[in-house]
This record gives structure tokens, sequence and C-alpha cells, in this order.
């Protein structure tokens, strides 16, 4: 250990900082994002991204917060640094967006890795059914959320027209409850 005395400067001694392997590319976001809210925050400030590479053999991570401008298809580039030798899986999560490509890793095993690119893009699945045994149909609502996401995917709701049928649309790839 080393003792220190408040008001004193302290030698510390050499201290050796290892910046280790880089991952980096591109994150995009296609369409317009002008509108996307998170939690109250302002809409017209960027929208701030964490991006987060794991090693599931050396059980390591880290990431970088990335802004990214308002507007049609804005991207800006990232560099992940300080990560030991190993294959990384990247991700990103965007409320209503979906990563492309989903399973992106990145092998830093003897060299950085670059164009390790990342686009989002709003959410374009349909789901549609028929409910029956209703007799008053404003009464009832379809609700399907992504299992395993909580708190974080909003939930998906619809009411059914006159004969049963509903539509979700703009939904993500995934399993529904």
């Amino acid at each position: 250990g080393v003792a220190v005395t408040a008001g004193a400067d302290t030698n510390l001694g050499t201290l050796t900082i290892a910046s280790g392997f880089t991952i980096s590319g591109t994150v995009t976001i296609s369409g317009d994002t002008t509108g996307i809210q998170f939690y109250g925050g302002d809409p017209t400030q960027p929208i701030g991204l964490w991006i987060n590479a794991w090693s599931n053999s050396t059980f390591t991570s880290n990431g970088i917060n990335v802004n990214i401008p308002r507007g049609v298809d804005q991207s800006v580039t990232y560099t992940i640094g300080g990560l030991d030798p190993g294959v990384y899986q990247v991700n990103t999560w965007l409320d209503q967006y979906e990563q492309s490509p989903f399973n992106l890793s990145a092998d830093v095993s003897s060299a950085n890795a670059t164009g390790v690119n990342i686009t989002m893009a709003g959410y374009t699945g349909v789901i549609s059914g028929t409910v029956s045994g209703y007799s008053d149909s404003s009464k009832v609502v379809v609700t399907a959320q992504m299992s395993g996401w909580g708190d974080w995917n909003t939930p998906s709701k619809t009411t059914i027209d006159s004969n049963g049928n509903w539509t979700l649309t703009g939904i993500g790839t995934g399993y529904y409850m």
C-alpha cells in the first residue's frame, strides 16, 4: 500500500497503462432520427448510443458512448480500446431499432479490428391475428412485448376492428408474449 497524507504530494512509483487492442468502425442509424425520444430527454440533442464489446472467452468487456447527430441516415465512427486479446461480440441498443448484423464479432487475438460497422434500422416486422369471443370490440386491446427485454422494450398495442382483426406494425425480430 501507499500512505497518503492530506496536503502533501505522494509518489506512487511507476504506473504502466496497457492500451490493449481496439475495435473500430462506423455506426449508422438508418432513417430519420429527429423524432427519437429518450425517457423525457431533449429530442434536439444528439442521440447518445453505448457500443459494447464483450468476450465470452476472456470474460472481459469495454465500450464507448458515441453521440449521433439528429437527421436522416446519420453516422459516426467509434473506437473501443483497452481490449485483451480475444474474440468480442459487438452490440448496441436503441429502442424500436435493430442492429445489423445482429451477431457482430471482432477478432483482436493478434491485431486491432477495423471496419466493424453497425447499422441500426427501425423495426419493420408485422404480427397480425383475429380475436373471437368478445362482445364489445371497443374494449379489446392487443398488446405484444418482446420477451426477455423487460422494461427496455416498449410494448406494442393496437385495437381490433369490428371483425376482430388486428395488426401490429413496427415489430422487431424476437419472441413476443
